[in-house]
């Protein structure tokens, strides 16, 4: 059947919509768990919160980009309504504050109480004030402006002010920590002041409790003067763990997925509990074979962001299939190539070569980023379904989404497998010259 064409604002339309970047809003959020195959952290969540007589540390964890923002948005919401125990929970976005390639635990206590008591502000006219802010405040303003005095009040305002220093000046990030390094017990103290302040506040609206989740410290690549990846990551989750246990709330934490895959054991052990994780949606199954319930809801959470408009009006068939089998499941990637796809034409629908053109932006970066020596590991992945979690270059593959993470989910009958990750080489990947050069040299040799 022929559509008319839409006009450039609609193509101005979709592009706003799908911004890779930006988590989804309430109205787009689509529960996807079925297919993915992810435990229920909803559920588990909010029966621990409602169980527990301690304070709570989840961890969470699953591809860069796979929506996890989504999901923890979704998760607070849900909780703020929850009956019979209704929980405060804020979504801390700590990358605004912290510089990923060099974070300590100081700038982690700094951020989350700068962040949580923005929140407050902004959403419930809770203005915590008090004496963290004062002091605090003194003893950064003494490290980082002895020669030039900010005109901004010791408050909120100037904490934000402060952090934004600390972010882009690696000077002032090691005289901070050299003042407070010493005094961390001290600040964790103090930290825990405002927690209880914080909840004191809450329950006056009609709360019981209050949950911190701490988004995109995933992100940090580099904690204090540990190695990028790994090293780091150990530090930070592993090493510093009773510096998050020892905080009086509830926290959620998210943490890398090579970390995850190559130390979950450690972290249970350190955590109490294993790590929930968000693997990508099934667009095909363990043996290749296209998964069409996956399938199907890629093209309802597409739907959900045309905003009534029909989906055969948007896009022409085979260029929405191109896009969905293409994104591997990865949600980021999906709405990458919708976005991408809009920049080809002059008008709707989306055609399959303007899919096709946008789907060479993402696999000319893919391409690039591969280093010679690890197409063997792909091609291991590829030919016997075989991946070392603990390989450097399996680690970088993942975190370059050339490699992507599933779960055999509902479809598993074995109650010992269903939570069983799998691994599969991107589909872009799969189309590269020089992955099939590599698969073919592979197969004449043995």
């Amino acid at each position: 059947m022929l559509h008319e064409p839409v006009a450039v604002d609609g193509l101005s339309e979709l592009y706003n919509h799908f911004d890779p970047l930006a988590p989804a809003h309430p109205d787009q959020y689509l529960d996807c768990s079925d297919v993915r195959g992810g435990k229920a952290l909803l559920r588990r969540c909010r029966r621990e919160l409602l169980q527990a007589k301690g304070y709570r540390q989840f961890l969470f964890s699953g591809h860069i980009g796979g929506g996890k923002s989504s999901e923890l948005i979704q998760l607070a919401a849900v909780l703020a309504e929850s009956v019979p125990r209704r929980v405060a929970a804020f979504v801390l976005d700590l990358s605004k504050y912290l510089e990923p390639y060099d974070t300590s635990v100081t700038e982690i206590y700094l951020s989350v109480v700068t962040e949580l008591a923005d929140q407050l502000l902004q959403q419930h006219q809770i203005d915590l004030g008090g004496n963290f802010f004062r002091k605090r405040g003194t003893e950064l303003k003494e490290i980082l402006f002895a020669e030039v005095t900010p005109s901004a009040e010791l408050n909120l305002g100037f904490f934000k002010l402060a952090l934004g220093q600390l972010k882009g000046t690696p000077e002032a990030r090691k005289l901070v920590r050299e003042r407070l390094a010493q005094q961390i017990g001290n600040l964790r103290s103090e930290v825990n002041q405002v927690f209880t302040q914080a909840r004191a506040a809450l329950q006056q609206r009609g709360f019981d409790d209050l949950f911190l989740i701490l988004d995109n410290l995933d992100k940090v690549r580099r904690f204090s003067d540990r190695d990028e990846g790994d090293a780091s990551y150990r530090a930070l989750f592993l090493e510093n763990a009773s510096n998050f246990q020892q905080l009086e709330v509830h926290l959620l934490l998210t943490v890398p997925l090579t970390l995850v895959r190559a130390h979950g054991p450690q972290l249970e052990q350190s955590y109490g509990s294993s790590t929930f994780v968000l693997p990508m949606v099934k667009v095909r199954d363990r043996n290749g074979h296209p998964y069409e319930k996956g399938r199907q809801r890629l093209r309802e959470l597409v739907q959900k962001r045309l905003k009534g408009k029909p989906l055969g009006d948007v896009f022409a068939s085979e260029a929405l299939e191109w896009i969905i089998n293409y994104s591997g499941g990865d949600l980021r990637t999906l709405v990458r190539l919708v976005r991408s796809s809009s920049l080809e034409q002059d008008q709707l629908p989306i055609t399959l070569n303007s899919a096709r053109t946008a789907t060479g932006q993402i696999s000319s970066t893919l391409a690039s980023a591969i280093r010679h020596q690890w197409w063997a590991v792909l091609v291991q992945l590829e030919r016997r379904g075989e991946v070392e979690l603990h390989n450097r270059a399996t680690q970088e593959l993942m975190e370059q989404l050339a490699i992507l993470e599933y779960v055999n989910g509902d479809d598993a009958e074995d109650p010992f497998d269903t939570q069983v990750p799998w691994y599969a080489v991107h589909p872009i990947v799969r189309e590269l010259k020089a992955f099939k050069q590599a698969l073919a040299a592979s197969s004449a040799i043995g």
